[in-house]
């Protein structure tokens, strides 16, 4: 699919990569996953095993992730998106399943997944997360769009400095605006239709 989009049809397509069928593995990688924990998850040999298990899921979830992360940096943004190097057909693959791993990790509930998830902070993030999804690109675009009007050469690409502002001022500016819309209109919409 992903070599059919890019290589055949219109390299300008690419982004559709993300959108069904392209990412009907990853959906498989979570209905596997959710398989396993159901059926397996009171088998005697996980209960006994468990903090064992949810350990070692969870770093090779995390280590996954940044080695895939490692990779496309060491390869270069520009060489991933020419379609001339694997890493463009495996990458989504191999990252939604280091995402997996991740996240039987944490559902077996042990120790360290109980230390970095079951916690207030962590409890809040998830609680504004769909705010941030909802709210991410358009705070990008807005305070990119500020920078090229006022700016454009704070953003040339040697000046770590501003970028280090630019980024530090787009998390800020989007986790406030997610919480809010948590608070005023997530919150509220959830508690009616509870009530109904």
């Amino acid at each position: 699919y992903r070599y059919a989009i890019f290589g055949v049809i219109n390299p300008d397509t690419a982004w559709i990569f993300g959108q069904l069928p392209g990412c009907l593995d990853l959906f498989t990688y979570g209905i596997g996953a959710a398989y396993l924990l159901v059926r397996y998850q009171h088998s005697s040999i996980v209960l006994r095993y468990r903090e064992l298990l949810s350990c070692s899921l969870l770093c090779c979830g995390m280590l996954g992730m940044w080695g895939m992360l490692h990779w496309i940096r060491a390869l270069g943004y520009n060489e991933y998106w020419s379609g001339k190097h694997m890493v463009m057909y495996l990458w989504n693959d191999l990252h939604g399943f280091a995402i997996m791993l991740l996240l039987l990790g944490v559902a077996l509930n042990g120790l360290p997944s109980r230390i970095l998830f079951a916690n207030r902070i962590a409890a809040t993030l998830g609680s504004i997360s769909y705010g941030v999804y909802l709210w991410h690109s358009i705070m990008l675009t807005l305070i990119f769009e500020y920078w090229h009007k006022t700016s454009e050469h704070l953003l040339a690409p040697d000046n770590k400095a501003a970028w280090i502002v630019t980024l530090s001022i787009y998390f800020i500016s989007t986790f406030t605006v997610a919480t809010f819309s948590w608070k005023w209109v997530e919150r509220p919409m959830i508690h009616a239709s509870k009530q109904t």
